[in-house]
C-alpha cells in the first residue's frame, strides 16, 4: 500500500487553473519569466487572477501576425505553469497555484517538445503534456 502522498510533502501539481495570470506582476530584475508578461483585453479578476478576455495576449497576436498565423487557428495547445512563491502567496505549507492560457504552436523541436508562442509574444519550448516546465509535487514550506 502506498503512502498518502501529503504526508511524504508531496501533491499532485495538476490542479485546475484558477486563472491566466496573477492580477500583478512580480519583477525579478535578474531573471525574465515569460508567462506572466502578456497584456490581456477584456479579462476579470478573480481571487487575484486574470480570468477571461481574448483568447491570446496581445503580445501572442502581434507575434502570430509576423509568423503569418490567422488568430482563428486551430494550432494552439493549452500550457500550464505553476505560480512561483515569490508571485503568488500559498500560506504556511501551501500548493503551488496553477496557471493556464492557450498558445499558438510554431513547431516541433527534435527533442520532442512544443514551440510555441508564449503569453509575452516570444517562442518557447514546453514539454507534451502542456507543462511549461515539469511540475513541482513540493510543498511549499515557510517557517
Amino acid at each position: 500500500m502506498f503512502a498518502d502522498p501529503c504526508s511524504r510533502g508531496l501533491l499532485n501539481p495538476n490542479r485546475p487553473p484558477i486563472g491566466r495570470q496573477p492580477n500583478e506582476a512580480k519583477w525579478t530584475p535578474s531573471k525574465r519569466d515569460p508567462w506572466y508578461y502578456g497584456s490581456i483585453r477584456g479579462f476579470e479578476v478573480v481571487s487575484g487572477a486574470l480570468v477571461g478576455g481574448e483568447r491570446f495576449t496581445v503580445e501572442q497576436q502581434l507575434a502570430m501576425a509576423h509568423h503569418g498565423i490567422p488568430l482563428d487557428t486551430r494550432e494552439f495547445m493549452f500550457v500550464r505553469r505553476q505560480a512561483t512563491p515569490q508571485e503568488w502567496s500559498m500560506g504556511y505549507n501551501g500548493e503551488r497555484v496553477v496557471f493556464g492560457f492557450d498558445c499558438p504552436i510554431l513547431s516541433l523541436t527534435p527533442d520532442q517538445r512544443i514551440r510555441v508562442i508564449a503569453p509575452d509574444g516570444k517562442p518557447y519550448n514546453v514539454r507534451q503534456d502542456g507543462w511549461g516546465i515539469a511540475p513541482s509535487r513540493q510543498i511549499v514550506v515557510r517557517y
